[in-house]
């Protein structure tokens, strides 16, 4: 048979990867590749490759790092504030603490704890970027846990899809996404920081523009599957959420602390 003959160049590019900073010296590394349209929400199948790293091979005791964000000081479409996001985050901050601490050691767990609690900084999105920059200095052994508690958004490709809103905004202001913190925002901040292991947790509920009536129909395929996909693809996070794609959840009492 007649050898097929390819009807295109195939291009060929090249990676600096010595400043990367997740990278293990002296050792092998697994390269993921992923094709992405502009937009960066549709990707085809990844091809992994083994690099091994120049360098000596070092490997410091693993820490365990989270930053924990819950914003109850948002209002939403009903005109109500959420009551328990700020103190969830602070929950599951002590949890993490109390957890990590027996398996990490009390010594290598950083938690950075943004809720609108007394003694706590404040779940904005300045403090939030600030708590990604204070990881820079993380190695690729250590493990990033980041929690998200409060309202999201849809807030359009251009932006990863999916917003979460800081404390002090209104749900459905028509700003956003002005002020909020994008999927995107949160894929580019990560970007900086070294840890290998990297898990984000959205404690969330859908509102704002994106919704205007509780029993709207919503297109099929999902803001939030899309969002996890660009946190994966460009922030290396396994994504867990607390809701259903494109639908809405509601937060309820009946404790101490909330649930949706």
């Amino acid at each position: 048979p007649q050898q097929a003959t390819r009807s295109r160049d195939v291009p060929e590019f090249s990676v600096d990867l010595s400043s990367a900073p997740s990278v293990f010296p002296g050792q092998a590394n697994e390269i993921r590749m992923v094709l992405c349209n502009e937009g960066g929400d549709l990707c085809g199948r990844d091809t992994v490759l083994r690099w091994y790293a120049p360098g000596t091979a070092v490997h410091p005791p693993p820490r365990l790092c989270a930053i924990v964000a819950g914003a109850s000081r948002v209002r939403g479409a009903d005109g109500v504030d959420l009551r328990f996001s700020s103190r969830d985050a602070r929950a599951l901050a002590e949890a993490i603490e109390a957890a990590a601490g027996r398996h990490f050691g009390p010594q290598n767990v950083h938690v950075t704890t943004l809720t609108d609690l007394a003694g706590d900084e404040p779940a904005s999105a300045a403090n939030l970027e600030a708590a990604f920059e204070a990881l820079t200095s993380s190695s690729p052994d250590d493990v990033l846990v980041v929690y998200l508690a409060g309202y999201s958004v849809d807030v359009g490709p251009e932006h990863g899809h999916l917003a979460w809103i800081p404390s002090g905004m209104n749900a459905t202001s028509p700003a956003i996404p002005e002020g909020v913190v994008t999927a995107a925002q949160i894929a580019r901040w990560s970007q900086a920081v070294p840890a290998g292991s990297r898990l984000i947790v959205l404690d969330t509920c859908a509102t704002g523009p994106s919704v205007t009536r509780l029993d709207e129909a919503v297109p099929a395929g999902g803001e939030t599957s899309r969002a996890a996909h660009l946190l994966h693809d460009q922030g290396g996070f396994v994504t867990a959420v607390s809701r259903a794609s494109d639908q809405a959840s509601f937060e309820a009492s009946g404790g101490p602390l909330g649930w949706w």
